[in-house]
């Protein structure tokens, strides 16, 4: 056996385990997904499954998925089931449907991956613009395509949705923002009005009773919800985080170690326990010590780190420097969709012109196809005016049918070819906030 000096191995290979473990755990800023929910979601739009007539179980996703991108770390139906959540503290904008029991806030735990469904949702459909696909940044494996190195959303989902991961080296804790805020700020600082919504950075969870208030830097204290009355105590919400089952331990440690006389669960649909305390231990006690007694105070502090456009390592000092990235990069990517449609219109219209141009040769008589070899054919057409070829041959003219050789054809061919360069002239003189507005 060859002896190799640790060195080389932190060198070489630890370098590339780490490289790559980054790659899976920490998010883009730009699209705001990890490796694995890229796959899923690039899968999804692709296949068009945007109705519940299109939905598919989830075990059956994930093997499709990790056939057609080449996913190679075992089952992704957890990540699929992450996406489809929508209960507080999960995803404010759902990039998939949960078509089954996905788990709840009190009991977060989904059912098997062959029980449930799932599909795209309006969202996901509305904020990838399929124009766009073109000009992503494509990825291979072992020659296969697979998905790209990101999406482009319209709106920045690592702020709307946040994330969590640990990687060799990083670690990335981003809390979610409120959708319709983070909208409509983005709106304003399209229209040239950067004014910033109050509690635009303020974390939102969609559903959530409780409050979340500003600890040190970086920092937010996320409280649950009480209410208090002679020697009882209401709870009415508990802070992201806490399910039925991890509370009720909670309260049932406080009632053993007596620092409560007794509870009440009477959870329903939403968390609802009745307190009883030694009026005296609760006299004491201010609402803000309060939660603290009762554990419904939790202090989380956010870590701004992502991967960037080229896939690097990016720390941030607050969302807003995110928010700013995420707008740079976006509007250079709307600019090469804007150069990309003008060539492909441009493109479009020279066609046109051509075969317009063919069949008014063919009746003007200045073109004779009658009687005539191919070669000769291709000749007469090499010298005529404005007549091209496409994919280098005429081939797309002379298999033309027929019926399409007549006035009617170059009738509406002049109307086709005056509505290509209205919209070719629109996107031209289109600024690219314009168009950024038309997304949303």
């Amino acid at each position: 056996m060859k002896i190799k000096p640790i060195s080389d191995f932190f060198n070489n290979e630890y370098v590339n385990y780490a490289s790559y473990d980054v790659i899976r755990k920490i998010p883009s800023l730009i699209d705001g997904q990890k490796n694995a929910a890229r796959k899923a979601l690039w899968y999804v739009v692709n296949k068009n499954l945007n109705h519940p007539s299109k939905e598919v179980k989830v075990s059956q996703l994930d093997s499709k998925v990790a056939e057609s991108e080449e996913y190679l770390h075992g089952s992704m139906a957890g990540v699929i089931v992450n996406l489809a959540q929508d209960y507080p503290g999960t995803n404010n904008m759902n990039m998939l449907f949960p078509s089954g029991n996905f788990g709840t806030r009190l009991v977060p735990e989904a059912s098997a991956s062959r029980y449930i469904y799932t599909y795209g949702t309006q969202d996901l459909f509305s904020l990838i613009n399929k124009e766009d696909h073109h000009i992503l940044e494509g990825q291979t494996f072992e020659g296969h395509d697979i998905e790209p190195k990101f999406l482009l959303p319209s709106l920045p989902l690592l702020l709307i949705n946040g994330t969590e991961g640990i990687a060799s080296g990083y670690a990335s804790k981003i809390l979610p923002r409120n959708p319709e805020l983070i909208k409509k700020y983005l709106t304003s600082t399209l229209k040239g009005d950067k004014k910033a919504p109050r509690n635009l950075w303020v974390p939102y969870f969609k559903g959530f009773r409780g409050t979340v208030a500003q600890g040190e830097e970086n920092q937010w204290i996320i409280s649950g919800a009480i209410t208090r009355k002679a020697n009882k105590v209401t709870i009415t919400e508990l802070p992201i985080g806490y399910n039925l089952k991890s509370y009720i331990k909670v309260l049932d440690r406080l009632e053993e170690q007596k620092l409560i006389v007794s509870y009440c669960d009477f959870t329903e649909d939403n968390f609802s326990f009745l307190v009883t305390f030694n009026r005296k231990i609760l006299d004491n006690l201010s609402d803000e010590a309060l939660l603290d007694y009762l554990k419904l105070r939790k202090k989380v502090t956010e870590n701004f780190t992502t991967l960037n456009a080229l896939n690097q390592v990016q720390v941030f000092q607050n969302p807003e420097e995110i928010f700013n990235e995420y707008y740079q990069v976006k509007l250079r990517y709307i600019q090469k969709r804007k150069d990309q449609l003008i060539a492909s219109w441009t493109q479009n219209i020279r066609e046109q012109v051509s075969r317009y141009m063919f069949i008014k040769g063919i009746q003007d008589e200045t073109i004779i196809i009658n009687k005539k070899t191919q070669n000769d054919i291709i000749k007469s057409l090499q010298g005529a005016p404005k007549i091209i070829q496409k994919d280098s041959s005429y081939d797309y003219l002379l298999n033309m049918p027929i019926s399409s050789l007549s006035k009617e054809k170059m009738e509406r061919l002049l109307v086709q070819i005056k509505t290509t360069k209205e919209s070719l002239d629109k996107i031209k003189t289109s600024p690219l906030e314009q168009m950024w507005l038309e997304d949303l």
